[in-house]
């Protein structure tokens, strides 16, 4: 199996390793640091934007702060002061500033009231300028073998939160109630699957397809079409002959509108006309993962299902 095709599923990891991580981290916090900033916005040709904060607060949330024994995930609430500037810096902007961690997620503002869009009351506070004991307020979590992570609505969906809508909470939540309400369907196909139906010879027309779409996309979005394209094709929707209807992170694969990049979003809004009758949504491939491709198409109850009958 090739690069293409490789992929690692995203595991739960024991406590210790979170809690090394954790510690790291904590160590690096320095009372009155000012960090600065800067960073693009959802496109890259958009200017820049910069922004200086401190650091105010640290608490432990989810799983790791109730005590589990095992994680997905170790979430953590900061909350920022603005310095200079008039924008919050993006989640994975501020976590980089702390170190290059692996499996840690970070909200912005408040246990309850954060950039998740939900309220944390099992959090745990763990630093601050003027309460810098980190270790202490770290050693009095209790660890407890039948706590886990509390169910959430978007956990019926087979990719992470953060993986599709730039993980914005109100955009997963229209989906969800579509779904629901059966105005949408949804098919998962994991990256195995995808893999293990690639053909062995993609054929000359597919190869000068995908070697066209590499020349104006990322390397890791490359890697996705190089594996999402052929596995479209083979389940009934043939290549366009141009690239008339290709971003950098979308092509368009006969009715199919496939969609990629770091976080997605989900433009359902393609669904209501005769051009497009699903979206294939796949995430850049993680070594957390989940990996695969998800797919929407009509559900009975979709207003333009019944314009068709």
């Amino acid at each position: 199996m090739d690069e293409t095709t490789t992929s690692i599923i995203g595991k739960r990891r024991p406590r210790s390793s979170f809690d090394r991580v954790l510690r790291k981290m904590l160590a690096k916090l320095v009372p009155s640091h000012i960090y600065e900033v800067s960073w693009t916005g959802a496109y890259n040709w958009l200017p820049k934007k910069a922004s200086k904060f401190s650091i105010d607060n640290v608490w432990a949330v989810g799983s790791f702060a109730r005590g589990a024994i095992s994680c997905g995930d170790l979430d953590l609430v900061l909350e920022l002061s603005i310095v200079d500037g008039n924008a919050h810096p993006p989640e994975k902007r501020v976590l980089r500033e702390l170190g290059s961690f692996t499996g840690i997620s970070i909200f912005i503002g408040t246990p309850d009231e954060n950039s998740s869009g939900v309220s944390f009351p099992e959090a745990i506070h763990l630093w601050s300028p003027s309460e810098p004991n980190w270790e202490s307020a770290l050693g009095s979590i209790l660890v407890d073998p039948n706590s886990g992570r509390f169910p959430r609505d978007h956990d019926m969906l087979p990719l992470r939160r953060e993986q599709i809508c730039r993980g914005d909470l109100e955009q997963i939540e229209i989906i969800l109630d579509e779904l629901e309400k059966q105005v949408l369907t949804s098919e998962w196909v994991p990256i195995e699957t995808m893999a293990a139906q690639r053909p062995a010879n993609l054929g000359a027309e597919t190869k000068r397809y995908l070697d066209c779409i590499t020349l104006f996309t990322g390397v890791k979005t490359a890697r996705v079409m190089q594996l999402a394209v052929p596995w479209l094709n083979i389940s009934g929707a043939p290549l366009l002959k141009d690239l008339c209807n290709c971003t950098p992170t979308s092509v368009k694969v006969g009715k199919t509108k496939f969609i990629t990049g770091l976080s997605p979003n989900v433009p359902l809004h393609s669904l209501d006309g005769v051009e497009c009758d699903s979206l294939a949504v796949m995430p850049h491939i993680t070594r957390r993962g989940p990996n695969g491709i998800w797919i929407l198409r009509r559900g009975p109850n979709h207003p333009f299902h019944h314009t068709q009958e």
